[in-house]
């Protein structure tokens, strides 16, 4: 029996042109981003850290890695004792870090050394899982949100209980303003915003359809929520109104973020895109395409010009911000040009026609007269220029005095 051959493409037959090639797939990191591999579960958290550093959480598989962004290398792997790590949050200035996990516990860690500094218990612990952990402005009080219907807030230094935010479902999300006055929270698909030092809810704000994944504050007052209704809002926390809807994911939304200067948002979700847009016109702008699993988290670095996501496939990618073209002017400064340049052109009309052909009396009924002294330098002017230019029309001069033949022409004025 003849030896048997490998599998390949059909043969073809004599005289008839070979089929086309396939395309080439497109290359899996395209041009501007960085892919940045270790993780055995899904990245649920990233955030920047300090210089060259990046940090990022694995969900199963415990551990939180850093990176370094200019080598891609993992630099070193802290193993957080808990069996899932839902969350974890930096310090300003990069020294600690907090963990949220399975285990009900908040942990604080020294970062340069990767020890675990103390376990925020105080004297009412959380009691199921913690979801989320948030540093206030300067880094002395914490926040961490539970499944045990509780937001706390502990002091870093001394790890007591300062105060608990009770709501009536598990809290999946929470974010401190910039200004480190209010706190946001949501266990359902409202928003809640506290008053920092009072502890007190100043602010419910609806909107969503259904539950709000992910919080992040911007510039000034404006916050964003992400929802399981597929959606992105803004929302002035001042006044409590709701300022943008971003539509365009094609499911659930799970991180977004802001960049730095408040004028960018990113936001990702389950259908495996970053998508940017403009704070202030919501606009979409770009779309970071690349992840073969869900986008579930999402930070900017210090100077905005990078972004980085984390996935359920296991890879966080850091993006080259993209460029925004300069918005369109709004409607109404366009119209008010239109009606500017049309102005313009009229007037341009009339001046043309002015300068062909001089003014007569019936042309120029209901047009300002000229001044005196046109008046009286208008027959002197035509002599001069031997007829080149005509005296302005008698209906222009009633009322003015005419000077007499003997007079002299006064010289004009420099």
């Amino acid at each position: 029996a003849p030896p048997l051959q490998p599998p390949g493409p059909p043969a073809v037959p004599p005289g008839l042109p070979a089929p086309p090639l396939p395309p080439a797939p497109p290359p899996l990191s395209p041009a501007g981003v960085r892919v940045f591999r270790g993780h055995t579960d899904s990245v649920v958290s990233v955030v920047f850290g300090e210089g060259d550093e990046l940090a990022s959480a694995g969900n199963f598989d415990g551990t939180v890695r850093f990176w370094s962004l200019e080598s891609g290398e993992a630099l070193r792997t802290l193993h957080t004792g808990a069996m899932v790590v839902l969350d974890i949050a930096l310090s300003p200035g990069g020294a600690r870090m907090a963990s949220a996990g399975f285990d009900s516990a908040v942990k604080l860690w020294y970062v340069p050394t990767g020890t675990l500094e103390q376990r925020l218990l105080g004297s009412s612990p959380h009691t199921e899982t913690v979801t989320a952990v948030a540093f206030g402005r300067n880094g002395t009080i914490l926040a961490s949100a539970s499944y045990d219907r509780t937001v706390k807030m502990w002091h870093v230094e001394s790890g007591k209980l300062l105060k608990t935010l009770k709501h009536a479902g598990g809290v999946k999300a929470v974010a401190f303003s910039a200004d480190g006055r209010y706190l946001a929270s949501a266990d359902d698909a409202a928003v809640k915003v506290w008053d920092v030092r009072t502890g007190k809810r100043e602010r419910l704000m609806r909107g969503h359809t259904f539950d709000v994944t992910a919080l992040a504050f911007g510039a000034g007052s404006v916050l964003a929520s992400a929802s399981e209704d597929d959606t992105v809002r803004t929302w002035d926390v001042e006044s409590g109104k709701e300022l943008r809807v971003l539509k365009g994911h094609l499911g659930m939304v799970t991180a977004v973020a802001f960049s730095p200067d408040g004028s960018a948002i990113a936001s990702g979700g389950y259908d495996r895109t970053v998508r940017l847009w403009d704070t202030d016109t919501g606009s979409h702008f770009h779309t970071l395409l690349g992840h073969s699993d869900d986008v579930l988290s999402l930070a900017f670095s210090a100077d905005g010009a990078l972004l980085a996501s984390g996935s359920g496939d296991r890879t966080l990618r850091v993006w080259d911000v993209p460029t925004r073209a300069p918005p369109p002017p709004p409607p109404s400064a366009i119209a008010a040009l239109r009606r500017l340049s049309r102005s313009a052109a009229t007037a341009r009309r009339r001046v043309a026609i002015i300068r062909a052909s001089p003014p007569s009396s019936t042309r120029l009924r209901g047009v300002a007269p000229l001044s005196s002294a046109a008046c009286r330098l208008a027959p002197r002017l035509r002599s001069a220029r031997k007829a080149s230019a005509r005296p302005p029309a008698a209906a222009q001069c009633r009322g003015v005095a005419r000077p007499p033949a003997s007079a002299p022409m006064a010289a004009p004025a420099p």
